[in-house]
Formats: structure tokens, sequence, C-alpha cells
């Protein structure tokens, strides 16, 4: 018998007590598979259930470039939503911020893409509360230049998040609005 290294997927329904399906989602099983055919097959195992569907989530997006001044950190407004499950954004007041209603762990990403100029640095990265950077990517600019950043960070309710932009090409330059990937600026509770 030879150990070795399983990992698995299990489907799983989320039911209400009249059995209709709520939400569906699924296990990750990691283990040592022993050999063994009986319930006891993994002897050291973790398991980490995903549920899709149920935790909140916002994803928003500005349907027209923005200009970034020279040399100063902007917050990217963000004027439409593609979804938003726990009223976390608003588009006319402070619609730079995505707030947190629900405690948790959550995931963030944001997606830009700048007007061409290959000169300077370009960064990307998130605010916490209006003062805290809690994600940041930072590169040398390079023609027609896209970033994309990602931070997991646990938030508490009423916590806020800003995506911010920096560049210095040494003039006012722009975040172009590109269909469904520039600006985009999502959140999602993991756990």
């Amino acid at each position: 018998m030879v150990d070795r290294r399983d990992d698995y997927i299990r489907p799983r329904g989320y039911y209400d007590n009249k059995g209709n399906l709520l939400n569906v989602g699924f296990d990750v099983i990691n283990g040592w598979s022993t050999g063994k055919t009986d319930k006891t097959e993994f002897d050291e195992h973790t398991t980490s259930t995903v549920h899709i569907g149920l935790n909140p989530a916002c994803r928003v997006y500005h349907n027209a470039a923005q200009s970034i001044p020279n040399g100063v950190g902007t917050a990217l407004a963000f004027n439409s939503e593609r979804f938003d499950t726990d009223t976390m954004h608003d588009l006319v007041t402070n619609n730079s911020r995505i707030t947190c209603k629900t405690a948790g762990i959550y995931l963030m990403s944001a997606s830009i893409e700048y007007a061409e100029s290959a000169v300077g640095i370009r960064a990307v990265y998130f605010i916490l509360n209006g003062g805290t950077a809690i994600g940041h990517i930072t590169q040398n600019a390079s023609s027609n230049m896209r970033q994309s950043a990602s931070t997991i960070y646990s938030l508490s309710v009423n916590n806020y998040l800003e995506c911010f932009v920096y560049q210095n090409s040494g003039g006012v330059l722009d975040i172009n609005s590109s269909g469904n990937y520039s600006p985009e600026f999502s959140v999602v509770r993991i756990a």
C-alpha cells in the first residue's frame, strides 16, 4: 500500500426547511489517502467549504474616462454597478467607496487601464477608512498600461474601501473606460 496525496471536490446544495434550493457550493477535501475503502480513508485532512451566492459582494465601474493629476494619489469614482448584494455602494454619495455592511474577511480587487504614456510609474492601491493602505502595486510605466491589484482583509461593519491610483507621467493622464475591465473595483466576503 502506497500513501498518496489526494484532493477531492464534493458538490453540495443548501436547502431551506421546505426543500427549496437556496444556494450551491462545494467542499474541498485535502488529505493523505491510505488506500482504505471505509470512511476513515483520510488519516489527516482539512475540509474547506465555499458558498456561492450567500456572501455579500459588490462590483462597480465607471463608464467614462477619469483624469488623474500628476504626482497625486487619487480615489477613483464609480458611477455604475455590475452587482451589489448588500447595499455596499452608493452611485451618488461617496461613489468612490464600497462600505462593509456585514463583518468578515473580504477579497478585494481592481483592474485599470491608463491612457498611452511610457513615462514614470503607475500604482493602484486600496485605502481603508480614508487612511490605511492595505494593498498596493507599483510598476514602471509602459504604453497602454493595464494593472490589477487584489488583497484579502478583515473588515468590520461600516469600514469602507476606496481604490486609489497614482501616476507621475509629467502631466494629467486618463484612466480609460474599457468594457468590463477598466476601471473595475470589486469586494466579496469570503469568510
